[in-house]
């Protein structure tokens, strides 16, 4: 167990023991507070004493339930959801392209705590060195908030405001951790890792993240380094001026510089612990679904132990890692009231000591944000218990067979997509996979025509790159942060198409086509068999 000695796990340990007390209180206090919200009052919070009684008044829903309450919130008015003050509305798609703007409130925050560094502050304590965080969140700390962050920006910048972050942890500081300006992010964040050569633990909000770090150093490492031995960044990077004296002022020996050198003209594999040498832990949220990328990154980094943070949505902050190298998390008691319906069916929700070990659910949370016996759509399995609080693997998600980098993208999405081209019936028929050869990967399209033709489609990528970019705001955010390529069409006759199907198992029930390829059907094997017909 990594946390053995950690005062912030045996606490959570105690936590743990005590959960079921713990999610019970939890469902009391909000019922209390909230009973004269307008939500409240429609459900009778005031006369809720118990978990039967809050089942029978307040029905398992989704966002759709709540949006006209959300929209009602978002034009100023009061003790609607919550009475708790909000800070930040989560922006992220939703079922057939509507947005949600999922509200999270200071309280919320504040039960989250710290627990998404903890893990990296025990390192650093123990090791000495840095935090080098890849990413940089869209908020200026010495401004009003927008408002309108990513839960990750949202979550930093409480962590910050509340005192939970030392500046001195951090390679590039506070500088680079928060810019509300649109950045060469990716220039910035190699020019601070090649300056740090002290860094202990490597992050980032998603492991993917640290993939498109490394391919970018790969490819571009030495405009990075030539502008560091010049103290000059070209003026064409989009880079805010305080930014750019904040790097000109990074010292950097050249005996540094010479070891960068050498290091990047000797290749990438295991480029990470040459930089880093004392470079102990990697970590940001992950799955066995990136199997794949997971072991490209680890091309770059070598042997060196994963974290994978946490299991938590824009919903709610759900659960923590277990132990290094481990993709199950133990439920946090403190966050929300927690239910959790079977997957396999019945309308029954089970409290979290009532699950059963082995058997998938879906999460049921009332959280302190305002929404309440919300369904969340992911499937986690149970694998033990931590005291009375469960801990589990997170599968999927039931509504979603497309992610690259956290977009969420939902299959009937994309159908939305490309129904809604100019041309009528450009695309009569359509199977969608991922290109994970490159980095970043995206989305390509095998599909026929309604005028016959062939060959690859720029126009066509480019008219679906808008439409998904227009239905999943998730999917445009990270175009526009260069964390998915522009998708690729490849446009075929009808005869091919079909043929294409049946010798890559892609036809369904009754010769119906998959519109999602399945696992091992990739983009360059598709283009090859393409070239053979």
């Amino acid at each position: 167990m990594i946390f053995k000695d950690a005062a912030y796990w045996h606490q959570l340990e105690e936590e743990c023991a005590h959960s079921d007390r713990i999610n019970l209180d939890n469902l009391l206090t909000l019922m209390r507070d909230n009973r004269d919200t307008k939500f409240g009052k429609a459900h009778d919070f005031v006369s809720i004493d118990s978990v039967e009684e809050y089942r029978k008044k307040v029905p398992v829903s989704n966002y759709e339930s709540f949006r006209s309450y959300v929209n009602s919130m978002l034009d100023g008015k009061k003790d609607v959801l919550t009475v708790y003050p909000v800070v930040n509305y989560c922006r992220t798609s939703g079922t057939e392209g509507l947005a949600k703007n999922i509200p999270v409130t200071y309280e919320a925050f504040k039960r989250y705590g710290n627990a998404v560094g903890y893990r990296q502050d025990e390192v650093i304590k123990e090791f000495g060195g840095k935090r080098f965080i890849i990413n940089t969140f869209r908020t200026d700390i010495g401004k009003k908030s927008s408002g309108d962050l990513l839960l990750s920006e949202a979550l930093f910048r409480s962590l910050y405001e509340d005192g939970l972050l030392q500046e001195e942890n951090f390679a590039g500081g506070f500088a680079t951790l928060f810019s509300d300006e649109l950045i060469d992010r990716l220039y910035v964040k190699l020019w601070v890792g090649f300056a740090t050569e002290d860094v202990t633990v490597l992050e980032s909000i998603f492991m993917y993240d640290q993939l498109i770090f490394f391919t970018y150093m790969s490819k571009f490492w030495r405009d990075v380094y030539d502008g560091m031995r010049t103290h000059s960044i070209p003026e064409e990077m989009k880079i805010p001026d305080n930014i750019r004296k904040y790097l000109l002022s990074m010292p950097v020996s050249d005996e540094r510089l010479d070891k960068i050198q050498s290091i990047c003209e000797s290749g990438m594999k295991g480029v990470a612990k040459k930089l880093w040498p004392g470079l102990k832990l990697v970590s940001g949220v992950s799955n066995k679904s990136y199997f794949a990328e997971d072991r490209m990154l680890h091309e770059y980094i070598g042997k060196v132990d994963d974290y994978y943070l946490a299991y938590c949505a824009s919903e709610c902050y759900i659960a923590t890692a277990v132990a290094d190298n481990d993709f199950n998390y133990v439920l946090l008691p403190n966050n929300a009231f927690f239910e959790f319906l079977p997957v396999e069916g019945g309308d029954e929700t089970f409290l979290p000591h009532e699950l059963e070990v082995g058997r998938c659910y879906k999460p049921v949370i009332t959280n302190f944000s305002g929404l309440y016996r919300y369904l969340m759509e992911d499937i986690v399995c149970v694998q033990g218990f931590i005291g009375k609080s469960p801990k589990f693997e997170f599968i999927m998600r039931s509504c979603q067979t497309l992610n690259i980098a956290g977009e969420k993208m939902d299959i009937h999405l994309v159908e939305k997509a490309i129904a809604s081209l100019d041309g009528s019936g450009e695309i009569t028929e359509w199977t969608i996979g991922i290109e994970h050869e490159i980095t970043p990967a995206r989305y390509f399209i095998a599909a026929v025509s309604a005028n016959g033709e062939m060959g690859l489609s720029p126009d066509l990528s480019d008219k679906i790159d808008k439409k998904l970019s227009e239905f999943n705001p998730d999917y445009a955010d990270l175009r526009q942060m260069d964390y998915i390529r522009e998708p690729s069409v490849l446009l075929m006759c009808p005869g091919s198409y079909g043929y294409l199907l049946k010798e890559n198992g892609l036809a369904g029930g009754h010769k119906k086509p998959n519109h999602v390829a399945k696992q091992g059907f990739t983009y360059q094997s598709y283009r090859k068999w393409v070239e053979q017909i």
